[in-house]
């Protein structure tokens, strides 16, 4: 009998066995860029820095930042440790390489383990060169590329915001993209709409009607896939048969969840994903489960599969996902 978890697994381990490769051969690497820079080789071959990374069959920037890893492993050896166990990379080595010292060492080395590289940035503005760490709020540096027409929105943006703000002074650029954030979230946020509609419900415990502009579409797609009936149709539409769920079973949902996946992994851990969040049914709809609330979670779009693949087997959600994409090309 096929079993595709093993067929999984041993993907898995070779994957795990050539990430080991490639951490021992990028550590080699930033071994002999490090000789190299001793050497002063570039300079000793005649050639520029430039010149001399392409010459060795790396870009500019990759030796640079190999050679900055290697000079900080030079006077602090235990973040080489970090490379080898694949707890940092090469770039965040880089990235703190110009503000390590001996009295900080300690406290950034730990810090940037498993981190992002916008964590770790975060980190170098709060740390300072005698190992404190600042207490102010971190800031970190964001770079956009706007087309004309987006910049064009971005000048009325920064018009209407000067307006509504007075005081004769144009708003920053950060001013405006923190006042477009908030605007968004409390505008779109399922969580706070869930917590206007339990506001409103308090104040009015009579009244059962909920605001126009808090109803919106079920993002429920894998059981709609699943449900028997809706192979021909996109996954974002409502088989007549279904209703939508009510809009206060969806708020107390996402409440309830705290608008995080509820999916928890064999070892206990909840799945952190709040973002690409679905309604979906325990007991799937098309198995007999209905809109209560202790039949519904929030899943993540991955886990809402994975969830489904456990019920319905691998082979019929491909085939149904095969002909949704099929309907949906047909509707383009």
């Amino acid at each position: 009998m096929y079993d595709v978890r093993e067929e999984l697994l041993e993907i898995v381990e070779e994957t795990k066995q050539l990430h080991t490769r490639e951490r021992s051969i990028t550590l080699e690497s930033v071994s002999l860029i490090g000789e190299l820079e001793r050497r002063n080789a570039a300079v000793n071959l005649s050639m520029t820095s430039e010149q001399f990374a392409v010459h060795i069959g790396l870009t500019p920037n990759q030796y640079w930042k190999r050679a900055q890893a290697a000079r900080l492993i030079r006077f602090h050896p235990e973040a080489q440790k970090l490379l080898e166990s694949g707890e940092t990379q090469v770039s965040h080595l880089a990235l703190i390489a110009p503000k390590i010292t001996q009295a900080n060492s300690e406290l950034l080395l730990d810090g940037i383990k498993h981190k992002s590289k916008r964590e770790v940035a975060l980190l170098l503005s709060r740390i300072t060169a005698e190992g404190d760490l600042l207490p102010a709020e971190a800031t970190f540096e964001l770079r956009v590329t706007l087309t004309k027409s987006q910049g064009e929105l971005l000048d009325r943006a920064r018009e209407v915001l000067a307006n509504m703000r007075g005081g004769g002074r144009m708003p920053s650029l950060p001013e405006i993209l923190v006042k477009a954030l908030e605007d968004l979230l409390d505008k779109r946020d399922p969580l706070k709409k869930a917590e206007r509609a339990k506001a409103r419900a308090a104040n009015s415990p009579s009244s059962g009607k909920e605001a126009s502009d808090e109803v919106e579409a079920e993002a429920d797609t894998v059981s709609n896939l699943a449900s028997p009936g809706n192979g021909d149709q996109s996954p974002t539409k409502k088989s007549p048969s279904r209703p939508a769920i009510p809009a206060a079973t969806r708020h107390t949902v996402w409440l309830r969840d705290r608008g995080q996946c509820t999916w928890v992994h064999p070892g206990g851990s909840r799945c952190p994903e709040r973002g690409m969040l679905e309604l979906d049914h325990i007991k799937m709809w098309c198995r007999g489960g209905d809109h209560s609330e202790d039949n519904l979670t929030l899943r993540c779009r991955r886990h809402n599969q994975v969830a489904a693949e456990q019920e319905l087997g691998t082979g019929f959600m491909a085939q149904a996902r095969k002909r949704a994409a099929g309907a949906a090309s047909l509707a383009i």
